[in-house]
């Protein structure tokens, strides 16, 4: 509401284009119904479920933001949950409930109606949205859908005995060194979730084994960045294919799949991703007319990150039918 152009960046966060789409209507989703700011000339015309409010002033809106910036971004760097006191009389003004909630299980925070000027007609566009005041975001949350599986074969009930002992700060890194000390052979045989495995053979049939490679490597390497682990690939021919594999997974995850559900294979966020940036700027990654753009920065900005080992019972080794067995368990993040 504050900036109707749209400023679109490229993979570095520089602007690239402030005059291609102007924002006409912006539609929040949640689980009362939809909330809608009409922009019109230098009033924002509030429709809260289906109830037309009076105009508010642009000028009103700004002050609004920069109150809300500004208590966000001094609130321990946003980490954690706290109340916005600033926002408050804007939302008890507009009749919306300050705990209101957001429909679960969705890529897109956010539906812009945009003029594409470059084609003179309005277009609806779903964003995701990222903020850089406080912890980097989340991108592929872990879950019971998220775990890999692998097989152990050549270890002893001994040896399955010790190395779940082992309990150090770096226990996970420092059981697979352990297997590998012993030469047990490590093979990595399916994901728990068969929804979440499916989509990932749509993106490439292959993807389930890197992915199993990529986990295992980076707490054998203590490794993260997810363009240097997928760049290591031994099941990927080349560095191009096994990059261009890892922008095609980020560009899913990022705007489409779940891993809890079976994926069709089409991305519900088609706009791109908005960021508000620490400098109180928004800017936007377009998918319309910058998608290699976004795919950079996806591919430039992300690492795995580490869930709780006792959650997700990671790396210890279990029994089934005479096997033994253990899990990792993905999940991916923005670095900053």
């Amino acid at each position: 509401m504050v900036n109707k152009q749209l400023k679109l960046v490229n993979c570095k966060l520089e602007i690239v284009n402030d005059s291609i789409f102007t924002v006409k209507s912006i539609i929040s989703e949640n689980k009362k119904g939809n909330i809608i700011f009409e922009i019109k000339d230098n009033k924002v015309y509030p429709i809260i479920y289906d109830n037309k409010l009076e105009a508010i002033d642009i000028d009103d809106i700004k002050q609004f933001y920069e109150l809300m910036y500004n208590e966000i971004y001094n609130s321990n760097n946003g980490i954690g949950s706290f109340n916005i006191t600033s926002i408050n009389s804007l939302l008890f003004k507009l009749g919306i409930e300050n705990n209101f909630k957001s429909i679960a299980n969705k890529k897109d925070d956010i539906t812009l109606i945009n003029l594409d000027n470059n084609k003179n007609i309005n277009v609806k566009l779903s964003y995701s949205i990222k903020s850089q005041l406080g912890r980097p975001a989340i991108i592929l949350n872990a879950s019971k859908h998220t775990n890999f599986i692998y097989k152990i074969t050549n270890i002893s009930e001994d040896d399955v005995k010790r190395i779940n002992s082992i309990n150090t700060p770096s226990k996970l890194k420092d059981r697979i060194h352990e297997l590998e000390k012993i030469n047990a052979n490590i093979e990595f045989v399916g994901l728990t979730s068969d929804a979440f495995e499916k989509n990932l053979k749509m993106i490439d049939y292959k993807l389930p084994d890197v992915l199993a490679e990529v986990l295992l490597n980076s707490y054998k390497n203590d490794e993260k960045f997810l363009k240097k682990l997928f760049s290591e690939s031994s099941i990927y021919e080349t560095n191009e294919l096994s990059i261009k594999k890892l922008k095609d997974f980020l560009e899913a995850i990022s705007f489409g799949i779940m891993p809890s559900k079976e994926w069709n294979g089409i991305n519900n966020v088609n706009g791109g991703i908005i960021i508000v940036s620490n400098d109180k700027k928004i800017y936007v990654l377009d998918m319309i007319y910058f998608s290699d753009e976004v795919r950079k920065y996806l591919l430039e900005n992300t690492k795995l990150d580490s869930p709780s080992s006792t959650r997700y019972n990671m790396l210890n080794i279990y029994k089934k039918n005479n096997e033994f067995y253990f899990t990792l368990n993905l999940q991916v993040r923005y670095i900053k």
